[in-house]
């Protein structure tokens, strides 16, 4: 477990294994600040829009379907 917050894991835990460690740590920081939060301070309430942001971002390396797969995965992951 990386983080205290279990939401954080289960974003991070759906984004490693695909974009790598550091790219997952690194979106989780710039999406959740985007939103007015920190990685401890997301909660279940954020998960539409975290998703929304990561699919944006992630679109230029997984195309517009595996982007789509991970914001629904992120949606429900609460």
């Amino acid at each position: 477990m990386k983080y205290t917050n279990e939401l954080t894991n289960g974003i991070y835990d759906i984004l490693a294994p695909l974009i790598g460690a550091s790219m997952a740590d690194a979106t989780i920081k710039l999406q959740t600040k985007k939103i007015g939060k920190t990685e401890e301070t997301l909660a279940k309430s954020d998960l539409s829009g975290m998703a929304k942001l990561i699919r944006q971002s992630l679109v230029v390396f997984i195309g517009s379907a595996g982007a789509d797969t991970i914001g629904k995965k992120i949606e429900s992951a609460g």
